[in-house]
């Protein structure tokens, strides 16, 4: 009789029911996603009087950024299978929403398409308006955000339908 070999599960739902364990991290990077995409929309878009008038770190985020801050983490929570880690994912969104819009900042004085004299200046810019841009009212309003996803979830039980 030939013994039986455990060899790792190949098929399409093998790889599916990996990928479905680690739902509330795909949560989390899509969560930082969106809102990477909110914060470089909005700083690629500015035109708030502190900026046009000499204020170079100004976010200018304005009440439509918060209110799509807000959706993105009501979605987020609503879509949380764990409390735990949409609470805890709510940090880690924003802090790798604020290393990948860094990092697009960044590739134009890294690829040589700016003036060398201007990329450090660019750069330091760039750590100041991410720090703004997540501190205080966006992480506040994401917060209240995932809270109010759990609480919906927890309440309405959408995520069974």
């Amino acid at each position: 009789m030939v013994p039986k070999v455990n060899r790792p599960v190949s098929t399409v739902s093998g790889i599916y029911r990996q990928l479905a364990r680690l739902h509330d991290l795909w949560i989390v990077l899509a969560w930082a996603g969106l809102l990477t995409g909110i914060m470089l929309n909005t700083f690629y878009h500015r035109g708030c009087s502190s900026f046009t008038q000499g204020d170079p770190g100004d976010p200018c985020l304005s009440f439509i950024d918060l209110v799509f801050i807000f959706a993105v983490a009501v979605g987020a929570g609503l879509a949380m299978a764990d409390e735990r880690i949409a609470i805890i994912g709510f940090v880690i969104s924003l802090g790798i929403a604020v290393f990948f819009f860094i990092v697009a900042l960044a590739v134009a004085p890294f690829l040589g398409l700016q003036d060398p004299i201007i990329q450090d200046r660019f750069l330091n810019q760039s750590f100041l308006i991410a720090f703004r841009y997540v501190f205080p009212f966006p992480l506040m309003v994401s917060l209240f955000g995932v809270v109010t996803g759990l609480y919906l979830e927890g309440k309405y039980r959408i995520s069974e339908v």
